[in-house]
């Protein structure tokens, strides 16, 4: 049977004895005793893919690919993962261009028909946050070797 390593194994870094120094080097030996006694386990090694947006499409055709191998498993998780957009604030261009209509010889203004003075009272009122976080799917392609 093979002894696995328990939450007293662990080097305590906060109350324990030692200087930080010897607390480290602790630490690093328990890492490497817990990868090499992982190592000798299942020897499975499982790559995982995320792809979001555009590139779901192109994850499930490589999943389909894999799963085509015969030595390979392929597994398809699902999910939501939260994107941190940093917020740049424009300049607000007021007096928008005109233009004229050939077929009448008038000028028309661009736009949704708000004036100026709309545009300036909204942009003088918001204010505006640093950073917006939006959901996005994600898929990820887990491969395993059977």
């Amino acid at each position: 049977t093979q002894a696995r390593a328990t939450q007293s194994d662990k080097p305590d870094l906060v109350n324990g004895k030692g200087s930080d120094k010897e607390k480290l080097r602790a630490l690093e030996r328990s890492i490497a005793r817990d990868a090499a006694e992982e190592e000798r386990g299942t020897g499975k090694e499982e790559v995982v893919l995320k792809a979001t947006n555009r590139a779901i499409e192109k994850a499930l055709e490589l999943g389909l690919f894999f799963q085509g191998q015969e030595d390979l498993v392929v597994r398809l998780r699902t999910g939501t993962v939260g994107a941190v957009d940093d917020i740049v604030e424009k300049e607000v261009r007021v007096g928008k261009p005109r233009r004229k209509d050939n077929k009448k010889g008038k000028e028309e203004k661009r736009g949704g028909g708000k004036g100026d003075e709309e545009v300036k009272q909204e942009a003088e009122g918001q204010e505006l946050p640093e950073t917006q976080i939006r959901k996005v799917s994600v898929l990820e392609v887990a491969i395993t070797l059977n």
